[in-house]
């Protein structure tokens, strides 16, 4: 069992939200995203998380991702039910050997001996999210292309209403 403090915030609205949140509160990573991972495997030795709201969810396998050229994150546990990618403080500290210190706006990840900075995060709404090396919210660069499903309304050619439609629509 793994502990996910943030599933079904109104934050994640897309359904494979690209950014990852740096939290406290989770027991392990988590991604809800199979495109992430640069190994996997189907065979892990936890089978559901439990959110916040007390819903436990199905882990479908665990592998690694890599977010930077210099940040592998092993352990990631694949969790089709999650809206969102979560960094685990307490793996992250463990398995890089760094300290996470929070400010009002930022978060920064640093080496415990040398100091030397490995990520930093920046504060939106409540939550850190992971960034790059140019202060933006790191993506998945690995990918070009992505899919987004938007709601489309139409008005039905007989009768009265409306009728939405999920549209997949390719985002370069």
């Amino acid at each position: 069992m793994a502990i996910s403090k943030y599933q079904g915030r109104r934050y994640f609205q897309e359904p494979w939200s690209s950014e990852w949140i740096i939290d406290s509160g989770a027991t392990d990573h988590m991604t809800c995203d199979p495109h992430k991972f640069i190994s996997f495997s189907p065979k892990c030795s936890k089978t559901f998380i439990i959110n916040a709201n007390g819903v436990s969810s199905p882990i479908e396998g665990v592998g690694t991702v890599c977010l930077s050229p210099s940040l592998s994150i092993p352990d990631v546990l694949f969790v089709p039910t999650l809206n969102c990618n979560l960094l685990s403080v307490s793996k992250l500290t463990k398995s890089h050997s760094c300290v996470v210190s929070f400010y009002p706006i930022h978060c920064l990840l640093q080496t415990i001996h040398s100091k030397e900075k490995i990520a930093s995060g920046r504060e939106s709404e409540g939550l850190y999210y992971l960034e790059n090396s140019h202060n933006k919210p790191i993506k998945e660069h690995w990918l070009v292309l992505r899919m987004n499903t938007y709601k489309i309304k139409t008005k039905r050619k007989y009768g009265y209403g409306i009728d939405d439609w999920d549209i997949p629509i390719l985002v370069i």
